[in-house]
């Protein structure tokens, strides 16, 4: 099984904002694929966490991450999405 660590979970840096965020289609189409994902944004991450369990399901393979470099630990790959 494949684990992406994906930094930047909000739609623009320095905010809580995630609707519409990239990061969204990405963790759905990761997540469907068997992946999981370890995922850090130093503002969004609870917004992020609440945004997919509302959703249903997909917040079960997300691991939130309290540093950048924490992420990265045990990654395949790694995903940077927002500036």
């Amino acid at each position: 099984m494949l684990t992406f660590c994906i930094w930047g979970l909000a739609f623009n840096s320095g905010t809580d904002d995630v609707r519409e965020a990239p990061s969204l289609t990405t963790v759905r189409a990761v997540t469907d694929a068997g992946a999981t994902v370890h995922g850090y944004d130093p503002e969004a991450t609870d917004t992020f966490h609440e945004y997919l369990v509302h959703e249903g399901g997909y917040s079960i393979h997300v691991k939130y991450c309290d540093s950048a470099m924490h992420a990265l630990e045990n990654a395949d790959a790694q995903v940077i999405m927002t500036k």
